[in-house]
C-alpha cells in the first residue's frame, strides 16, 4: 500500500517514477573523452512506472535533456551526445598575469532521478583512445624542447584538481643575462594554463631573450619543464593553434607559405539592385619543414581536430583543414608534413 505522499505525489506528477530502491550502479571514468561514450547504469527502476531521467551539467546543475523510459528495471544512459556541443577551445585570461582557464574544455557531467542525483563526473574532449587523461600532466604531444619568436605565444595546459597552478620561469638573454620569477593562482577551473609570451617576458626581462625555461605545477607537483629557443622567423609563416588529442591548446609556426590560391564568388546578375554578400576563399599549403617524427606525429593531430585557427593580427581566425591525410615518414627520407588550410572572406555590398 502507498502512502499519503506518494498518492499526492502521484496526482500531481502523472509522468513520475518510484526511484526510492533505484541506485547508480556506475558512472563514466573521470576524464573520459565526450567523443566516445559516457555511460552510466541504473538500477531498481520501477518497470511499471515512467521514469524520467534528467542528464545534468553538474558545474551550474543545468538540465540538458530528459529521457523517459518504462518497463525497464534497468537503464543505461550515454550523456556524451548532450555534453559535445559545449566544447570549445576558448581560453580566459586569470587576474594572475600568464594563467589561462579553459572554461569550455572540461565539464561535470551527472545525472538526477527524482531527488537521486549521481556523484559528478569530470569529462573532456579528447580522442578516445587518448582517455581517461591524467591529472598533472602536460596536455601536450610537442616536444618539451621548442622554438618560439618575437610576437609569439605558447601555452602549457594541465589539470589540476584543486585549481591550484604554479610556473617558475629563467629568462636567459643574447648577452648572457639570467632572471627568474615564479607566478601561482587558485582557480575554480580545474583545466589551467600557462601563457608563454615572447614580448611580455622580454619586456619584463628588459633585455632580449635568447631561451625560456618554464617549470609547470599542479598542486604543488611538478607536470613538466620546457625549454623554448628563440628563434627568427621568415616574413611569410602562419601560426596555428588547434585542439590536440587530449583536448587541449596546441600551438605551432608553419614556415613557408608555398602557395596561396584564391577564387572569388561574386554575383551573377549585376544587374539587379539588391543586397550582395560576395566571398573569397583563400587557400593556403603550409609545410613544416624537416622535423624530428615526434613533432610530425604531434602536427598530424591538426588533420583530425575539431578547432583549428589561425593566429594573425592578434586574433584566432576560423580555417577549414583541406587534406584529410598525410605522410609521417617514408623509408630513406626525411620526416615532415604539409597542412591545407582555407580561410572564407565574405563582404557584403548594396548594388
Amino acid at each position: 500500500m502507498r502512502d499519503l505522499d506518494t498518492i499526492l505525489h502521484l496526482k500531481n506528477n502523472p509522468i513520475t517514477s518510484f526511484i526510492r530502491s533505484m541506485n547508480i550502479s556506475s558512472s563514466p571514468t573521470p576524464y573520459s573523452s565526450v567523443v566516445g561514450q559516457l555511460t552510466f547504469s541504473l538500477e531498481g527502476l520501477d518497470p511499471q512506472e515512467v521514469s524520467v531521467i534528467e542528464v545534468i551539467n553538474a558545474d551550474n546543475g543545468t538540465t540538458l535533456g530528459r529521457i523517459r523510459c518504462t518497463g525497464l528495471a534497468e537503464r543505461k544512459i550515454n550523456v556524451a551526445p548532450y555534453f559535445r556541443r559545449l566544447f570549445e577551445l576558448g581560453m580566459v585570461p586569470s587576474t594572475t598575469t600568464s594563467v589561462l582557464v579553459f572554461p569550455y574544455s572540461l565539464f561535470n557531467c551527472a545525472i538526477r532521478c527524482g531527488n537521486t542525483q549521481s556523484p559528478a563526473v569530470p569529462i573532456v574532449m579528447s580522442v578516445p583512445a587518448f582517455a581517461p587523461i591524467a591529472e598533472r600532466t602536460l596536455l601536450s604531444e610537442l616536444p618539451l624542447h621548442r622554438t618560439i619568436a618575437p610576437g609569439e605565444f605558447d601555452i602549457l595546459t594541465t589539470i589540476s584538481p584543486d585549481g591550484m597552478i604554479e610556473a617558475e620561469f629563467t629568462l636567459s638573454g643574447t648577452e648572457g643575462q639570467s632572471s627568474s620569477f615564479s607566478i601561482s593562482s587558485t582557480e575554480e577551473v580545474r583545466m589551467l594554463g600557462i601563457g608563454v609570451d615572447y614580448d611580455s617576458l622580454k619586456q619584463r626581462a628588459g633585455y632580449d631573450l635568447a631561451g625560456i625555461e618554464v617549470s609547470l605545477l599542479a598542486g604543488g607537483q611538478s607536470v613538466a619543464v620546457v625549454e623554448y629557443e628563440v628563434v627568427t622567423r621568415g616574413r611569410e609563416t602562419c601560426r596555428l593553434v588547434w585542439a590536440n588529442r587530449y583536448g587541449a591548446a596546441e600551438l605551432f609556426t608553419f614556415e613557408p607559405v608555398v602557395s596561396i590560391r584564391s577564387v572569388a564568388d561574386r554575383p551573377v546578375d549585376r544587374e539587379a539592385s539588391s543586397d550582395v554578400v560576395a566571398s573569397e576563399t583563400r587557400t593556403l599549403t603550409l609545410d613544416s619543414g624537416i622535423c624530428p617524427r615526434q613533432l610530425i606525429e604531434a602536427l598530424s593531430g591538426i588533420l583530425s581536430s575539431p578547432f583549428v585557427y589561425r593566429l594573425a593580427g592578434g586574433k584566432a581566425h576560423d580555417v577549414r583543414v583541406c587534406n584529410s591525410e598525410c605522410t609521417i615518414a617514408e623509408a630513406g627520407k626525411p620526416s615532415k608534413i604539409t597542412v591545407q588550410i582555407s580561410t572564407t572572406e565574405k563582404a557584403a555590398a548594396t548594388i
